[in-house]
């Protein structure tokens, strides 16, 4: 019986002689060559040297040897994997035929490269800085393997740069975006309000019209989305909820509908005796529900999005009722404009689980003729109310910090004061009120933006439109306000001292006086600006603002 033959020609050694036919005879792919010392030979068995590398390949001759042991194989090489063919590494398109029915070492695993210590410190630095700086970043909106901390945080600082300076063509592009044959009531964002680099970010407004139906806008392409069937009347109400990605109207007759927002589809509608003077849209940890304010004064709270009734509560007969939620949805504010009845605070948990025979918990504050009211943003139950004195002469502004203690049975409300001040008898009365951080209150007094702290001391005023301010919008980086001298004011917060100072920026100009009458509305996300244009026929357009980011996606995603 014939001896097999090695890859060099020569008959295979019986397991005898082997030890003396490798010390004795030579092997052609053994001998040493100018380009190399020495060559392991492929047949593993007849020669004791190690391999160097994994990726290294052989062959019958030194012309054959297509990747040494000190260089690895190129990017543009494809593994060929193992076959019946004796143990050496090949790629099928750079090996000559020679090598085809040659076997291939199984490659060793690779180990991930691991970040120094000094790259896990700056990242863990830069993630410090970005929460510290913008507390609405967090974690979970990081995108994993397409952002990091640090482009992150150019990417943001950039963004706030260019919203604080308002070069026009080179930080903005303004869109006018008409559609609605009426004049637009209300206008809220479906997108959440996350700064997002990551090539994904996309704003979408919804507006409700006069001509009876409810369209949604893409801001950056100045497009429609959708337009809902019309109705049977006018829409004047429009709470949304982004992370449901839901759309909730209501009409002048009390119908309240529900819609998708990807594409305007009804999901649910819910028909009340008379119509809504005020809906809020409360996305509670537990289940989201809505809370309905009819002109008879009756509260409902509804399911979303089926919209079943849960409760059903009367809080002042016969009158329009105004609504807020506090931020972590634990608290309503429930008043009436300008009567003796004090305004009442309910807490949320007895609205969702009303038993038949016992009243929500709620307390009245000792408080009357109110008229404005708003929470502060920081803060989980404090609550600032502007109302008439004692004597129904001054206006002041009280502040109250809300709890629940439960004592045996029940729960209780606890209400305690902790500021009111009086407003300058100068002062025309305010029209328009909101809460920044915890400190902090802003008042538009016709054409006038003031600030004041809760204990009364005044921070600014701002006189810069020349008619009267509709509309007032506010973050935790900027302040807009709409008016109807066809222009919008951004403002800017200076957060380096204890008590955020607000700077006045620059204006954004909307079209002609001649078709124009002025801005009624403002609302802003992360990276746009959209305000509502009345027009002298009136209708309205949409006037869109949005900022420019030079990086792109290159610079901005790994």
């Amino acid at each position: 019986m014939a001896s097999p033959t090695r890859p060099c020609g020569r008959s295979r050694p019986c397991r005898r002689s082997r030890t003396i036919s490798t010390r004795s005879q030579s092997c052609p792919t053994t001998t040493r060559s100018p380009s190399r010392s020495r060559r392991p030979c492929p047949w593993r068995r007849c020669c004791p040297t190690r391999l160097l590398k994994p990726w290294t390949c052989w062959g019958s001759s030194s012309s054959t040897l297509r990747a040494s042991a000190s260089q690895p194989p190129r990017s543009g090489m494809k593994f060929q994997g193992p076959r019946n063919c004796g143990g050496v590494l090949g790629w099928s398109h750079t090996m000559p035929h020679q090598l085809r029915g040659l076997k291939c070492w199984k490659p060793l695993p690779m180990k991930r490269p691991q970040p120094s210590p000094s790259q896990k410190s700056s990242h863990f630095v830069l993630r410090q800085l970005c929460l510290r700086r913008w507390s609405s970043c967090k974690s979970s909106q990081m995108t994993l393997g397409t952002q990091t901390w640090k482009q992150y945080y150019l990417c943001r600082s950039e963004l706030e740069f260019r919203m604080e300076s308002g070069r026009p063509e080179k930080d903005f592009i303004c869109k006018a975006i008409a559609g609605h044959e009426g004049g637009i009531d209300e206008l809220a964002y479906i997108s959440t309000n996350e700064c997002r680099f990551d090539g994904q970010e996309k704003s979408v407004v919804c507006t409700v019209s006069s001509d009876s139906t409810v369209r949604a806008w893409d801001v950056q392409e100045g497009t429609e989305i959708w337009s809902s069937p019309q109705q049977p009347a006018a829409v004047v109400n429009l709470v949304t909820y982004p992370r449901l990605q839901l759309v909730v109207t209501a009409d002048k007759q009390g119908l309240i509908k529900v819609w998708k927002a990807q594409n305007g589809r009804e999901r649910a509608s819910f028909s009340l005796p008379t119509f809504s003077s005020a809906l809020q849209a409360c996305d509670h940890p537990e289940g989201p529900f809505l809370l309905v304010a009819s002109a008879e004064g009756v509260l409902y709270v509804l399911t979303v999005p089926q919209l079943q009734l849960l409760s059903r509560t009367r809080v002042f007969p016969s009158s329009p009722t105004g609504l807020l939620c506090s931020p972590d949805c634990q608290w309503v504010f429930a008043s009436t404009q300008n009567s003796d009845l004090g305004p009442k605070v309910y807490y949320t948990r007895s609205l969702l689980c009303l038993l038949e025979d016992d009243p929500p918990v709620s307390t009245t504050l000792p408080i009357w003729l109110t008229s404005r009211a708003c929470w502060a943003p920081d803060e989980t139950a404090r609550l600032m109310v502007m109302h008439r004195n004692s004597n129904s002469t001054e206006l002041a502004i009280t502040t109250y910090e809300l709890g629940a203690r439960q004592p045996q049975e029940g729960v209780d409300v606890v209400v305690q004061q902790i500021a009111s001040f009086l407003l300058p008898d100068t002062m025309t009365p305010p029209h328009l009120m909101k809460g920044h951080g915890s400190q902090v209150i802003l008042l538009v007094s016709g054409s006038e933006l003031v600030l004041f702290t809760i204990q009364g001391l005044q921070l600014a005023a701002f006189q810069d439109h020349q008619k009267p301010i509709t509309s007032l919008w506010v973050d935790q980086s900027r302040v807009l306000t709409a008016s109807f001298d066809l222009s919008l004011r951004v403002y800017v917060w200076n957060k380096e001292n204890k008590i955020p100072v607000l700077k006045s920026c620059y204006h954004l100009l909307g079209g002609s006086h001649r078709w124009a009458s002025g801005f009624t509305h403002v609302e802003s996300d992360s990276m746009s600006i959209v305000g509502v244009e009345a027009r002298s026929i009136g209708t309205s357009i949409l006037r869109s603002y949005c900022f420019n980011m030079q990086h792109g996606s290159d610079d901005c995603v790994s």
